[in-house]
């Protein structure tokens, strides 16, 4: 069989071991990393195959950086992500609890009203998630509670976690709860409740610098302070004998932008400080447009300016012994819920849609456009949301539809999927930062797992 070389790669361009003149293979195709050196890069680039020993052959065609000569490389990946879609047996579902947030942060696009789930609705969603679980065979329920502020409706979160875990036990199904809160009322009575008897196990909390600069963020609706009370809370929960216990996770996400990006350096001395450094994760997101409210414009940084930046975290991290995280994607097979055929998000009055920026963001609430229905609609969990936008994402990449140009084009679509295809629908670029800092994140993984064998 004829090969050619991939164009899903990544070679970089400086040397790892000079005196064998080595560089990092990235496959974004399978995730794999191989070193190589010179002689065979150039091989591989003049597609002079037969000048290779066959065990490198044999290497080269497992981690898929060759591929057979004849092969439409888009068409395959995309298929990948299709057959992955109708093999989904996990129902992935995502519930507001509340419309009301205590937070006023500067750049949130959400508008917040004193909303919760009643108790009515709660059996409708309840009814409606049921319904779902008997269309096909599942095997686990994958839940996420969100917000504006979850725990905004903790008796919301209480009552539904009992009837569904309930629910995945007669099934014999699976039930996966995790949380994404400010973490202003993670206090220890809700975190030994929320671990212990509502199974929620991973929280994503976000902490935007240090105090000060947190502090003008990420401020309550009456301008209060809340770094103080926040960081409390996690410093107890991950000091919990119930985190070590119920193997929970806690995922600082650094919302970054040009008022704080200076003190994330800060920030990670501060962890490092109460000693929780490798009890935790942490995530840097650049703060992004959200329902058209333009916050990348007004605070952002520059996707270039952000993945430098981030490339000096990752190493202050490795110099703090922070908790090791993989800097290399691996292969996808699916984008998010948007592009998943039977993910959906309720919010606190019951519509449903199925991206995580459409609730309580008046723009989406305006046009409808990902809105599926409500859930007092009888049967709307048969509705068929195929040809609703950005549902049928893949085809749309394949076609370059709603401004996916760029990822019908890109060597890293089987480890993005997209990104974020509500952003390019919006005409917003969602390109991720390992595209600007993959060369610089290779080489530091490649140094991270060398000093573990040495």
């Amino acid at each position: 069989m004829k090969y050619k070389l991939s164009k899903y790669l990544l070679i970089t361009d400086v040397s790892i071991d000079d005196e064998q003149d080595q560089k990092l293979v990235y496959s974004t195709r399978t995730g794999e990393v191989i070193l190589l050196n010179n002689i065979t890069i150039n091989s591989i680039r003049d597609g002079n195959f037969s000048s290779l020993e066959e065990s490198m052959i044999d290497k080269l065609i497992f981690s898929e950086i060759i591929v057979p000569e004849f092969e439409d490389e888009l068409e395959t990946i995309l298929s990948e992500f299709e057959i992955s879609k109708s093999d989904n047996d996990s129902l992935g579902m995502v519930i507001t609890p509340s419309a009301n947030c205590q937070l006023g942060c500067n750049y949130c696009g959400q508008t917040h009203s004193k909303v919760n789930i009643t108790e009515d609705l709660s059996l409708k969603i309840f009814d409606h998630i049921k319904n779902k679980l008997s269309i096909k065979k599942y095997s686990s329920l994958d839940l996420v509670w969100y917000g504006a502020e979850p725990l905004m409706g903790i008796n919301s979160i209480r009552n539904l976690s009992n009837q569904l875990i309930n629910l995945c036990k007669e099934e014999k199904i699976s039930y996966n709860a995790s949380m994404i809160t400010n973490g202003l009322n993670l206090n220890e009575k809700n975190f030994n409740d929320l671990v212990s008897n509502m199974k929620v196990k991973s929280f994503q909390i976000t902490i935007d610098g240090v105090k000060e600069t947190h502090d003008n963020s990420r401020y309550t609706k009456k301008g209060k302070p809340t770094f103080d009370v926040i960081m409390d809370n996690v410093f107890n929960a991950v000091n919990n004998p119930v985190y070590t216990k119920e193997k929970a996770l806690i995922s600082i996400r650094v919302n970054v932008h040009k008022e704080n990006y200076l003190d994330v350096e800060k920030l990670l001395e501060y962890f490092t400080f109460l000693k929780i450094q490798d009890k935790i994760l942490i995530n840097f997101a650049p703060v992004h447009d959200w329902g058209n409210n333009n916050a990348d414009k007004e605070v952002g940084l520059t996707l270039e300016e952000f993945s430098v930046l981030e490339i000096d975290w990752f190493l202050k991290m490795k110099e703090l012994k922070f908790r090791n995280q993989n800097l290399i994607p691996s292969r996808i097979y699916g984008t998010c819920m948007t592009t998943t055929d039977d993910s959906e998000l309720i919010d606190a009055k019951g519509e449903v849609s199925y991206c995580w920026e459409v609730p309580y963001t008046p723009d989406f609430e305006n046009n409808k456009d990902l809105i599926i229905g409500n859930v007092s609609e009888k049967d709307l969990y048969l509705k068929d949301t195929i040809d609703m936008p950005l549902r049928n994402w893949y085809h749309d990449i394949k076609n370059k539809n709603h401004n996916s140009e760029n990822c019908n084009a890109c060597e890293f679509l089987p480890v993005c999927g997209g990104q974020c295809p509500v952003s390019w629908f919006k005409g917003v670029r969602a390109c991720p930062s390992f595209k600007i800092n993959m060369e610089d994140r290779l080489i530091m993984q490649y140094l991270n797992e060398k000093e573990l064998l040495v």
